[in-house]
């Protein structure tokens, strides 16, 4: 009988996928392991089976960190791209629906660390018209250009609040 579980990667397996063209920060690729030992634990050992409650969560999580980091590479990509005299330094995050800014943390640090200006919009939630309110105040708080960063019902958000003249960017 083969083991369905699934295998924990080698430090060598890992050092070598972060080692192609992509190059991941010790601290997100720390924090990516540590993840992963996490997840880990949360197999239920004695039946081979996770609780139904974790494997939706555990994918959930998965697609979630996947899409920040690609959204994190992507907008540092923009930003890199610029001269340091136009360089835009702040970052406005705008969450998806049923969730709340705190999913945006990890994002949040590894950004604030590397000098930008962040800040992470708390929509209400009771509408969409609200939601855009809540981020254009956002907004009007930066002191310069801004790229908006959302995830998921937070794109159409931010392609609403998008217009106002200080985002140069959407992501």
């Amino acid at each position: 009988m083969t083991d369905s579980r699934p295998r924990r990667q080698s430090q060598q397996q890992r050092d070598e996928c972060s080692a192609g063209d992509h190059v991941f920060s010790p601290d997100l690729a720390g924090a990516l392991g540590r993840m992963e030992e996490n997840d880990d634990n949360a197999i239920d050992e004695g039946s081979n089976q996770m609780s139904s409650s974790v494997k939706p969560m555990r994918v959930v999580r998965g697609m979630s960190q996947s899409l920040c980091i690609a959204l994190l590479l992507l907008a540092c990509g923009l930003l890199s791209a610029q001269n340091e005299e136009h360089r835009v330094r702040n970052i406005v995050l705008v969450h998806g629906a049923w969730a709340d800014g705190s999913g945006w943390k990890g994002v949040y640090d590894i950004l604030v660390k590397d000098g930008y200006s962040v800040s992470i919009v708390q929509e209400p939630e009771t509408s969409s018209q609200e939601d855009v309110a809540a981020t254009k105040r956002v907004l009007a708080l930066q002191e310069g250009p801004c790229i908006l960063v959302a995830h998921s019902y937070g794109g159409s958000v931010i392609t609403e609040a998008g217009t106002d003249p200080s985002v140069v960017g959407l992501v």
